[in-house]
């Protein structure tokens, strides 16, 4: 009995430490279809800092599948994956290639090109993969 306590010991003590690292469930979020966004600011990647949108850039979940960004001249559109627990994957998209975007609607469409995630923020969401996207909600 004795020498099967340490052993005892040991292995509650393991359990609690593998129970304390389980993750949360993760949190429940709405849908994006039918839905359309004012961009607040991004955070390119390595870089601390929000950077606040001078203009208005407009991101609108057309459907389940099809999103369009609006850029200063340019337009992106494409196709989207989402699940209920933020995941985000976005594939084939295109861009018109007129003249001129800014420098900040070019990191904004590099941001958005490798979001895999997103997640509910003050009065928004946050799209995030290489940098971060914050978005308000506005009426359609």
């Amino acid at each position: 009995m004795i020498k099967t306590l340490p052993i005892l010991l040991m292995v509650l003590g393991l359990l609690s430490l593998s129970c304390d690292n389980w993750e949360k469930e993760p949190e429940f979020l709405p849908p994006l279809n039918q839905t359309k966004w004012r961009v607040e600011g991004i955070t390119p990647q390595n870089e601390g800092e929000k950077i606040p949108s001078k203009s208005t850039y407009r991101l609108e979940f057309i459907n389940d599948s099809t999103f369009t960004l609006n850029l200063d001249i340019n337009r992106m559109i494409g196709k989207y994956e989402v699940t209920p627990y933020g995941e985000l994957n976005i594939y084939e998209v295109k861009k018109t290639k007129d003249c001129c975007d800014s420098q900040y609607a070019l990191l904004l469409e590099q941001i958005l090109l490798h979001t895999d995630k997103f997640g509910l923020s003050e009065g928004g969401i946050t799209l995030s993969g290489s940098g971060e996207i914050y978005l308000k909600h506005e009426q359609l």
